[in-house]
């Protein structure tokens, strides 16, 4: 799930108090980012 990404620190997240929180510009990038990762043949997180 993504609250496991988040605390495995594998997708950009931090907590306020004990809720994950996640800014839309990071996860938009990290998106892009794992898209270009899966074209070049490597791994990564859809």
């Amino acid at each position: 799930t993504i609250y496991r990404l988040a605390g495995a620190k594998q997708i950009p997240a931090f907590k306020v108090g004990g809720s994950w929180r996640f800014s839309k510009a990071d996860i938009d990038r990290w998106i892009r980012e794992q898209s270009t990762a899966s074209a070049d043949g490597r791994k990564g997180h859809p």
